[in-house]
C-alpha cells in the first residue's frame, strides 16, 4: 500500500465531535511544541547576560533532548493504558513549570532545569498527541499530515515569536514566557473538550519500559525510517542551538526577529514539503533523504563562504528534507502499530529521532571553539549522512509493505 499525498478525499468520515476533538488535540500539541522552541532565538540574549558561550548553549539544548528522551522512556506508552487526556494534562502542567523557571531564570542552572522540563513536556505530548490525533481522524493520511503540521508548525512559530519578543519587547526573556503561560492556560481549557479515545483505562503510573519495535516485514522499514528521521533531527539540532549564534557572529545578523525567522524557515519549509509533496515522492524514502543531504551540502557551502543567501537556501532545502522524512516516518509507524498500543510504537519512533539530536549538537558545541565552525560542521555532515544512508539500507527503496493483523498485534 503506497504512501499517498493529501487530497480532498482524505477528509475523515468521523463524527463532528471527533473532528472537533482532533482540533483540540492539535491545539494542545502545537502550543506545547511552540513552547519548546521559544528559547531558541533568546540564547543570544541570555549568553552575554549570564556569561556563557556556544558550548554552554549546546549543553542547555541537550538538556532539552535528555528531557524528551527520559519522558519517552518513562511515559511514552502510558497513555495507551491511562488515556490520552490525563497524560496531555500532565504535559501541560510540566510545560507550565518549565515556563515559570525560564521567566525567573537568573543563572545557567535555572535555564538547564527549565530546558529539561520543557523537553519532558515535549516528549509526553509528542507520542500522546500523535496517537490521539490518529484515533480521532479516520483518514490515516490526514492524521499523519496533521500531526506533522502540529509538530513542525508549532516549532517554527515558536522560533518566530521568540525572535519577535527578543527584538521588540522590553525584558524579552521574561515577558515572552509570562505570555506563553497564558497560552498554556487556554489549551488546558481546550483539553477538557477533547474526547477520550482509550476506553479501558488504568491509573497513571511511571515505570521504565523497553522500546518496542514493529514486527515481521515492518521491522526493517520502521527502524530504517526512524534512522532517517534521526538524521533529519541532527540537522534540526544545528538550527535549534547554534544557528542564531552563527547568524550573529558570522553573518552579522543582529536583529533577533530576522534570526527567529531564519530558523523558523527550516520548519516552515518542512511543513510545506510534507503537505505538498506528490504521492510519488512519498512512496520511497530516497527523495526525502536525498533532499536532506542536499541541504546539508548547501549549508556547508554557506558556512564556508559566509553567505546569507546560501544559508537561507540550505535552510529551505534541508527543511524540505526534514518534512518529507518526518511525514513518511509517521505513516510507517502508524501502519505497523498495534491499535491498542499506538503510543508505544510512536514513543520508540520519537525516541530514535530525538537521540539523533544529541551527537551532532554536542559535536558542534564542543568543536566550535576548538577546531572552528568549518571542521565541526563537516563532522555534523558526516554524522547526518552516515545515519541517513544506514536508514536507507535498512528500509530499502520499495514502498512500505502492508502489515497483516497478526504483525500489527505483535509489535513488541
Amino acid at each position: 500500500m503506497p504512501i499517498e499525498s493529501i487530497s480532498v478525499d482524505a477528509l475523515p468520515s468521523s463524527s463532528g465531535r471527533s473532528r472537533a476533538g482532533a482540533v483540540g488535540a492539535v491545539a494542545v500539541f502545537a502550543v506545547i511544541m511552540l513552547g519548546g522552541a521559544l528559547p531558541i532565538p533568546l540564547y543570544t540574549v541570555w549568553a552575554p547576560l549570564l556569561r556563557f558561550g556556544p558550548l554552554t548553549t549546546t549543553v542547555i539544548f541537550v538538556a532539552y533532548v535528555v528531557g524528551v528522551v527520559a519522558s519517552l522512556v518513562l511515559l511514552g506508552p502510558v497513555s495507551d493504558r491511562s488515556g490520552r487526556r490525563p497524560v496531555l494534562g500532565i504535559a501541560i502542567g510540566v510545560a507550565a513549570l518549565s515556563t515559570v523557571l525560564f521567566a525567573v531564570a537568573t543563572d545557567v542552572p535555572l535555564l538547564l532545569a527549565g530546558r529539561l522540563l520543557s523537553g519532558v513536556a515535549t516528549g509526553i505530548a509528542t507520542s500522546t498527541a500523535t496517537a490521539a490525533i490518529g484515533e480521532l481522524l479516520v483518514s490515516k493520511r490526514l492524521a499523519s499530515a496533521v500531526s506533522t503540521a502540529s509538530n513542525l508548525g508549532g516549532i517554527g512559530l515558536g522560533t518566530i515569536i521568540g525572535g519577535v519578543f527578543g527584538q521588540s519587547v522590553p525584558d524579552p526573556t521574561r515577558s515572552v514566557f509570562w505570555v506563553y503561560l497564558i497560552a498554556l492556560g487556554l489549551v488546558a481549557v481546550v483539553l477538557w473538550r477533547v474526547p477520550e479515545t482509550v476506553t479501558r483505562r488504568a491509573p497513571v503510573s511511571f515505570s521504565p519500559r523497553r522500546p518496542v519495535l514493529a514486527a515481521g516485514v515492518g521491522r526493517r522499514s520502521f527502524i530504517g525510517a526512524a534512522l532517517i528521521v534521526a538524521a533529519a533531527f541532527g540537522v534540526n539540532g544545528f538550527f535549534s542551538s547554534l544557528a542564531p549564534t552563527f547568524l550573529r557572529d558570522q553573518l552579522h545578523v543582529h536583529n533577533l526577529t530576522l534570526s527567529g525567522l531564519a530558523v523558523g524557515l527550516l520548519f516552515a519549509a518542512a511543513l510545506a514539503a510534507q503537505l505538498l509533496a506528490p504521492a510519488a515522492v512519498l512512496r520511497s524514502p530516497v527523495p526525502g533523504a536525498a533532499v536532506l543531504l542536499g541541504g546539508v551540502i548547501v549549508l556547508l557551502a554557506g558556512l564556508r563562504s559566509a553567505s546569507l543567501a546560501a544559508f537561507l537556501a540550505a535552510t529551505i532545502i534541508a527543511g524540505a528534507g526534514v518534512g518529507l522524512t518526518f511525514r513518511r516516518g509517521l505513516v510507517v509507524t502508524d501502519r505497523f502499530a498495534d491499535p491498542d498500543h499506538r503510543a508505544d510504537l510512536g514513543a520508540t519512533y520519537f525516541l530514535i529521532a530525538y537521540l539523533g539530536l544529541i551527537a551532532p549538537t554536542l559535536t558542534l558545541g564542543a568543536l566550535d571553539q576548538v577546531a572552528g565552525q568549518t571542521v565541526s560542521t563537516l563532522i555534523l555532515a558526516a554524522i547526518v549522512s552516515a545515519t541517513a544512508i544506514t536508514g536507507l539500507v535498512l528500509t530499502g527503496v520499495r514502498p512500505v509493505p502492508t502489515p497483516t493483523t497478526e504483525e500489527q498485534g505483535a509489535a513488541r
